[in-house]
Parts: C-alpha cells; sequence; structure tokens
C-alpha cells in the first residue's frame, strides 16, 4: 500500500552514490524495510534478518554459513522505477539456511501478483503452481529467444561487457530484450513463462547481491529454471577463487546470474555473457 500510495515525500531520495549519483533509497524503501523486519523478529525472534538498506548504511552484508534461518528483505527492488512512478517494482522476501534459500516471496503492488516458494513444494503466483515454462526451440539463432536484462549502476568504459553482450544478442537475431528494472522481477517473469532467460551482471559496479538473488532464483528454479553463475565473481564476504555453482548450490554472493527455460539456453546465453567479459 505504501508503494501504491506513494507521494512526492515518500519518494524522496537519498543518493547512496553521492550527490548527482544513480543509485536511490527512498524513505519507502527504509519504512518498508522497518516494517517487513520488525514482523519477522516479532514471529520468529531467534531468526536473523538482513535487509538491503541496513546493510548498505554500514558497507557491510553479514555471512551467510551459520545454522540460523536467516531472512534477507529486499523492501523494493526496482527502486529507481519507484522513484519516477514507473510501476515496476516488487517487495522481495527470501528465507535461507547456510545460504541455500528455502522459502521466496516477491509481491508486485501494482498488479497484485504474488510469487511464493518454498524449496522442494514447487512455485504458486497467485495460488496457481507454475508449471515448467516451456523452452524455445533453438536452432542456428535465437530467434524464438526473449532475453531480460538490465543495465545496473556500471556507467563509461567499464560498461563494455554490457554493450558486447547487446550486440552479440542482436547479431545472433534475438526475438527480444527488454530491460525491466527490477532483477526480482525479471526471475519471476521467466518462472512465469513471460521471457525465456535473464542475463545480468557482467560490469563491476554495485551488482546484485544477497537480496536480489534470494526469493528470485528460488521462485525460478522451483518453476523449472535454470540459474547459474556467469564466473566465479562474487561481492564481499563471497570467496572469488571458488568456481562458479547453479541449482540449489547459487552462491547468493555471485554478482552475475544466467536464469533460462531450458539448460542448452542456459549455456548458450553463459558462453556469450563470459565472451562479453573478455572482450
Amino acid at each position: 500500500r505504501a508503494m501504491l500510495r506513494a507521494n512526492a515525500a515518500a519518494r524522496s531520495t537519498i543518493w547512496k552514490d553521492g550527490d548527482g549519483g544513480i543509485d536511490p533509497c527512498t524513505a519507502t524503501d527504509e519504512a518498508n524495510e522497518r516494517l517487513v523486519v520488525e514482523g519477522l523478529l516479532r514471529a520468529f525472534p531467534d531468526h536473523r534478518v538482513i535487509g538491503e538498506e541496513s546493510c548498505s548504511s554500514s558497507g557491510v552484508i553479514p555471512r551467510l554459513d551459520c545454522d540460523a534461518c536467516t531472512w534477507i528483505v529486499d523492501p523494493i527492488d526496482g527502486t529507481q522505477n519507484f522513484v519516477h512512478g514507473l510501476p515496476c517494482s516488487v517487495v522481495s522476501i527470501g528465507m535461507a539456511v547456510r545460504g541455500v534459500p528455502q522459502l521466496g516471496v516477491a509481491y508486485d503492488p501494482y498488479r497484485d501478483e504474488l510469487w511464493v516458494a518454498a524449496a522442494g513444494q514447487g512455485a504458486f503466483l497467485n495460488g496457481e503452481r507454475l508449471g515448467l515454462v516451456e523452452a524455445p526451440a533453438l536452432g542456428g539463432d535465437l530467434s524464438s529467444v526473449t532475453v531480460l536484462t538490465d543495465l545496473g549502476y556500471e556507467r563509461g568504459p567499464t560498461a563494455a561487457p554490457l554493450a558486447r553482450l547487446y550486440a552479440a544478442l542482436l547479431r545472433d537475431n534475438v526475438r527480444a530484450v527488454r530491460i525491466l528494472g527490477s532483477t526480482v522481477l525479471n526471475l519471476c517473469y521467466v518462472a512465469s513463462g513471460r521471457a525465456s532467460s535473464m542475463v545480468i551482471g557482467l560490469a563491476t559496479r554495485d551488482c546484485p547481491k544477497p537480496w536480489d538473488w534470494c526469493a528470485g532464483t528460488l521462485i525460478a528454479r522451483e518453476a523449472g529454471c535454470v540459474v547459474t553463475m556467469v564466473d566465479q565473481r562474487r561481492a564481499a564476504p563471497g570467496d572469488e577463487s571458488q568456481p562458479p555453482t547453479d541449482g540449489a548450490a547459487f552462491d547468493l554472493f555471485s554478482r552475475s546470474c544466467v536464469c533460462a527455460a531450458s539448460p542448452e539456453l542456459a549455456a548458450r546465453l553463459k558462453e556469450m555473457a563470459n565472451a562479453a567479459i573478455a572482450g
């Protein structure tokens, strides 16, 4: 309701990357996070809760390797959209044990769509089970494939891997490339069959973090999608000496992700993404 009714004051913005920045936090982000965190701790006083905005303030993401149930909250995924009144944002709440997602919830208040998934129990949209996503037929090109992606916050020459990937997709005759501005919504849309794939996180600056991955990757996996890291890059305190992981072992500290309706499409997009990173 707060997102739907937000006025200018509720959209008042602090730029995490300083004046003239592009990474926003609004009063509604902070209010949503307080509401969710307080509710979770009342219901589960022995659990841990990690929120995006509190981590942004401290500059530290806690480790996820403990046995306690850990809730991971993104109060508004798609804040840039929210700031500009573009109705394309979700609230994301995931729960992980030792870094492995066990429960995922994502809510789009603009369309009243609620995605829920539990490990081994399937994924649901507004109470209806999401079936196995039909994979597009892959021929010599990507003419049957829709790819969701995101610019992130990289700008200038270091954003070149993004440009190289988009050029490669166009050369391969991709059906469509879409930028929604919400990583969690991207994952939910692939899970729901609204797009056949997502590839994200090719650059360095402020790539997605555990609150972008926890709920969304579980929803996608439980709907039958493939979820994998592009490469070994991880946000601190992740260990970049370890190889990339996929499936239930997908590292929530990963800086990148390919999500696809089939292993073949995932492998093809991962190969293209790595080539774009390598230059």
